[in-house]
């Protein structure tokens, strides 16, 4: 996470909402806005008004698939990992860098760095492997949970068009994998939702190694 960059875009917030800013204090920052966090725990996202209209518009899909994905999970219940409960709508920025905000619960714990995790060791320690398993059961979880929630207006990441196309800038292997993918889960996927942007970075973890839970669903459905 680079400091300099959640500094400078914190500062940007203070001088443009200096009331908004004023109790916060920055937690991270990503392609789509800047993340704070206030005195009672929560947490406020900050989205960005990107220069490019194409992009503009997919962040606003971004923010409108999240806050819609949240209300539909917040009403079930994940046993073994927690996701944040919606505090507010997306309210309406009318200021050139930043477009909409809203506010939800904090999650205890850190994000995970698998790169770190992992490194260029031959073989991978226990501790590192019980956490993986828990990421794949966690997101086991997730689908069969949500399997029975209503998906209408939300992307429908299983069209026919999914890894159909093959695309420019990878290999040719690379593309023939990509197709093997999308006509396997065409055939086998069952209905239900998707994280959309599971790594690292969007799954918390407390200091003993235990996943205590899961963030970002702009990318769900």
């Amino acid at each position: 996470m680079n400091k300099l960059a959640i500094k400078k875009e914190f500062n940007k917030l203070r001088r443009a909402f200096p009331r908004l800013a004023r109790h916060t204090r920055p937690l991270g920052v990503g392609a789509f806005g800047l993340t704070t966090e206030y005195p009672d725990g929560s947490i406020a996202k900050f989205f960005f008004r990107q220069k490019k209209p194409a992009l503009q518009e997919y962040t606003k899909w971004v923010l409108n698939n999240e806050v819609s994905c949240l209300r539909l999970f917040n009403q079930v219940s994940f046993k073994e990992v927690q996701i944040p409960t919606l505090l507010s709508d997306p309210r309406i920025l009318n200021k050139k860098d930043f477009c909409a905000y809203y506010r939800m619960t904090k999650i205890p714990g850190t994000p995970g760095k698998w790169h770190d995790l992992l490194g260029k060791r031959k073989s991978i320690k226990p501790s590192v492997q019980d956490y993986f398993r828990q990421a794949g059961r966690i997101l086991a979880q997730f689908h069969k949970v949500t399997a029975k929630l209503p998906a209408e207006n939300l992307t429908n990441w299983g069209d026919d068009g999914l890894c159909a196309a093959p695309i420019a800038s990878l290999k040719d292997d690379a593309n023939e994998a990509l197709s093997k993918v999308g006509k396997y889960l065409r055939k086998h996927a069952k209905p239900g939702f998707i994280h959309g942007d599971f790594h690292g970075g969007n799954i918390l973890s407390d200091n003993t190694g235990h996943i205590t839970g899961l963030i970002d669903f702009g990318r769900s459905g």
